[in-house]
């Protein structure tokens, strides 16, 4: 080994583990992107069919403000809620991720 090699293999090695860090922490946060699209639709989703639930019997207004406490009792933040007739539609930010849902209410006779 020549005089000018001597220390080259710390050099590769420290570059591997560099780069081995690099990809785990990459799986790391897909990981956590995954897991914080499904709180976030879950927050939607109960979010939703607690508004359509209370729009059976009270207001929009009311329906907003259960759809609200749901999706807050969930971790995320409600940005926004709307009301068609016996449809209420939510929009739900939970982290860095943001989530629709809707749910309708109908009757059989």
């Amino acid at each position: 080994m020549g005089r000018n090699e001597r220390g080259s293999a710390s050099v590769v090695l420290l570059a591997v583990v560099a780069l081995a860090l690099l990809v785990a922490v990459g799986i790391a946060n897909l990981g956590l992107v995954s897991v914080g699209a499904q709180r976030a639709q879950r927050a939607a989703d109960l979010a939703a069919l607690a508004g359509a639930t209370r729009l059976s019997t009270d207001t929009p207004a009311s329906a907003c403000a259960i759809a609200e406490a749901f999706a807050q009792a969930n971790g995320a933040h409600l940005l926004s809620c709307q009301v068609r007739g016996w449809a209420l539609r939510v929009r739900v930010h939970y982290g860095f991720v943001t989530r629709s849902a809707a749910a309708a209410l109908s009757a059989v006779p």
